[in-house]
């Protein structure tokens, strides 16, 4: 990771927590920070017990209101989520994207049977349409979480489809969330903690 891109997170991060937060902003990191970590293997504690509940809590909600389609993966990372759709069955076409090659090509060994694509979805299209787009612990690393929200619904969501997000408790989020719940109802919202007393919010809505 370059100066330059250490000192642009620094002061993304600063702005976020100082200003952009309030205002339901994101906290963008640079492509390179994020090549770094997955190939250092900061995020492989995902595949850890402590991440297991947010996870299957995610998917129970995937399961029980639509278990077929077409489905994207927002920020796959290395293919977590996808391990525990593939564990939990149902019928679907999965997608997974994310801005790091790095993360992609991980993801791409470990489970060869479906597609990951390296994509920077906060600055570029998918011309493809989904039955559910999931944004699983990545939609606050957008510039514009809630604008991304509605720019993918009219973009990358089939008539009908449902909209699947969750968010750690983390600086920020809250803000997020009121911002999405004053726009969309929410078929179902759910609260999880594990052991250590770690917070996921999760939800689905349909536009």
């Amino acid at each position: 990771m370059s100066f330059i891109d250490r000192l642009k997170n620094k002061i993304r991060v600063t702005l976020y927590k100082t200003i952009l937060r309030k205002y339901a902003y994101g906290n963008r990191i640079a492509r390179s920070t994020w090549e770094k970590q997955f190939s250092d293997g900061f995020w492989d504690y995902l595949y850890s017990p402590d991440e297991a509940a947010h996870y299957e809590a995610f998917v129970g909600l995937f399961n029980q209101y639509t278990q077929k389609g077409a489905v994207l993966d927002a920020g796959c990372g290395q293919g977590v989520l996808y391990n525990y759709l593939k564990k939990n069955g149902g019928s679907f076409d999965y997608l997974g994207i994310d801005i790091s090659a790095e993360a992609v090509a991980a993801a791409g060994k470990a489970f060869p049977e479906t597609h990951f694509k390296q994509v920077d979805f906060d600055k570029e299209k998918l011309e493809e349409k989904f039955d559910v787009v999931m944004f699983n612990e990545t939609l606050s690393y957008f510039v514009r979480p809630v604008k991304k929200i509605a720019t993918c619904i009219e973009e990358n969501l089939k008539p009908g489809g449902y909209m699947m997000i969750s968010l750690c408790d983390y600086i920020g989020h809250d803000e997020i969330w009121t911002k999405l719940k004053s726009q969309y109802d929410f078929l179902d919202f759910k609260i999880v903690e594990n052991d250590k007393g770690q917070k996921w919010k999760m939800g689905i809505f349909k536009p």
